[in-house]
């Protein structure tokens, strides 16, 4: 896969609707760097997201609770950005979100359109250290008709 966003979306997609275990994530997770950090942007998505308000909390399987605990009922859907200077599709704008995505060129969305949800952009640490740095969405944006990956592959 080309980024550890696509990686997370793919898996844990895979994962939330049944069709892989979380060690099939994990492991496809260890790919991108053995070890993975989680840190909340702020006290209030750390509150939300039952991450530390300080600090970072180590393991992948930290990222997959993470996006499990961003809907509890399982029927977030997660959504890759990839922003490039430009392009800003698909980003909540005016978001500190947004802005670290831009700056990373990837992100992942997790939350139904129009709900309140979370977004996680990869920070590399090191060569051997990732960490996802985890933002408050107060709402995600619209498909608006951006093709889905099935589709831009067939074109």
């Amino acid at each position: 896969m080309t980024s550890p966003s696509l990686t997370l979306t793919v898996w844990a997609g895979s994962w939330l609707s049944g069709h892989a275990s979380p060690d099939d994530v994990i492991d496809a997770l260890h790919g991108w760097a053995p070890m993975h950090l989680v840190s909340a942007s702020d006290p209030v998505v750390a509150g939300r997201t039952g991450l530390p308000d300080a600090g970072v909390t180590d393991g992948a399987a930290v990222v997959l609770a993470t996006v499990r605990r961003a809907d509890p009922s399982g029927a977030a859907s997660l959504r890759l950005v990839l922003p490039a200077p430009g392009d800003v599709r698909g980003l909540p704008a005016g978001t500190p979100f947004a802005a670290a995505a831009l700056a990373a060129g990837e992100g992942v969305l997790v939350g139904a359109p129009g709900t309140t949800g979370i977004g996680l952009v990869p920070v590399v640490e090191g060569p051997d250290v990732l960490r996802w740095a985890v933002f408050g969405v107060d709402e995600i944006p619209a498909d608006d008709g951006v093709p889905g990956l099935g589709a831009v592959e067939y074109s």
